[in-house]
């Protein structure tokens, strides 16, 4: 950082585009695009045809997601580069993301095919391409292409977890957990492919997704990466996935919770039916002592059995919780929800406190 100030007060006294440059790019680095922007523009007023700067400048743009602006400096870079293949094809590829990102892939499926044609093994190439089919909905060819990617280059994980997002949209769910497992078989901590497991698992095992996100949280630079994941990426269960966030400690202060329960009101357009968001907000609700929301919302997950032990245990902390105490009928609702999951461990130590508070000695012993 002392390097960074001391470049800072070098600029005014010694503008090079080299200096204005370090500072853009610290900016960047640090993930500051906007900051960044005016550093790398600096250096461009003394040298427009600064080549680093230029690319860096489409970086930032992309990172901010200005795309169209980022397509411009990066066809602004192409025709500059001179006898390096390499770092001509990074740009390009950079330049493809963005057009995909715009929903615009025909524009640039015949330069793909025709490069592919040039460099048939190059990883870059087919996951993009695999990109412009799976937008084009063409699931599993698109797979096939992103398996490509990683079998010609082992380091593209993201290109085999790719793989497992195309399974996902043709709702094949052991292959998409199988992909995600060998991405995991080789980096466990590859934390985009746990969360995409975590979502793919949602359904049909809740409980193992919620351990998923539970063993994440317990890593705090993973933490940190699934935070970044999540505010960066359209994902397609975001009540599951917010589960994390409202487990993480620090969420559950009072100054946390407003902004814990709009992210699950947001899972609720997404999908009105998402039961672990209703049951999760439900649970924030109790806590704001805000019993009638809270018991409208546990009202309305209804009789999916995948659910309805979470249902129960719900109304069992609404009534142990509401300003009347109902401890019979908490009690009767975490014995219905250990009838509907008879390994729920929270109701067993629900049941456990209200025996304990109770004083009924002989019936906590079974606990």
């Amino acid at each position: 950082m002392n390097r960074v100030i001391k470049n800072i007060n070098v600029i005014n006294d010694n503008k090079t585009e080299v200096n204005c440059h370090f500072l853009g790019a610290y900016f960047l680095l640090i993930d500051d695009p906007q900051s960044a922007i005016p550093f790398f523009k600096k250096a461009l007023e003394i040298n427009d045809k600064h080549i680093d700067s230029l690319l860096n400048i489409g970086a930032c743009y992309m990172k901010s997601g200005k795309f169209d602006t980022a397509i411009e400096y990066f066809e602004t870079v192409l025709p500059l580069i001179e006898n390096d293949q390499t770092f001509e094809l990074n740009v390009k590829n950079n330049r493809f993301l963005c057009y995909i990102y715009l929903e615009k892939h025909r524009e640039i499926e015949d330069e793909v095919k025709t490069l592919l044609q040039s460099m048939p093994s190059n990883a870059d190439l087919h996951n993009i391409y695999g990109l412009i089919l799976f937008h084009k909905g063409e699931y599993r060819t698109a797979a096939d292409w992103f398996r490509n990617s990683f079998t010609f280059n082992k380091t593209y994980l993201n290109s085999l977890k790719n793989a497992g997002l195309a399974f996902n949209r043709l709702y094949e769910l052991n292959n998409e957990i199988s992909i995600y497992d060998e991405c995991l078989a080789i980096n466990k901590n590859y934390v985009e492919a746990l969360l995409y497991k975590a979502d793919a698992l949602s359904e049909a095992k809740p409980l193992e997704a919620i351990q998923i996100y539970d063993d994440i949280i317990k890593s705090e630079s993973n933490y940190e990466t699934m935070i970044d994941v999540l505010t960066s990426k359209p994902l397609t269960s975001d009540a599951i996935r917010v589960h994390a966030l409202i487990n993480k400690d620090d969420i559950l202060k009072d100054t946390d919770i407003p902004n814990a329960i709009i992210c699950l009101i947001d899972a609720l357009k997404i999908n009105r039916n998402e039961s672990m968001a209703k049951f999760n907000l439900s649970n924030l609700y109790i806590l704001q002592r805000k019993y009638g929301p809270a018991r409208d919302l546990l009202d309305s997950i209804g009789n999916n059995k995948e659910y309805l032990h979470i249902k129960e245990f719900g109304y069992g902390d609404l009534y142990s919780n509401e300003e009347n105490y109902d401890f019979k009928e908490s009690k009767k609702h975490y014995k219905m929800s250990i009838d509907y999951k008879g390994d729920f461990s929270p109701a067993y130590f629900n049941l456990a406190v209200y025996y304990s508070m109770r004083g009924c000695q002989t019936r906590l012993k079974e606990f």
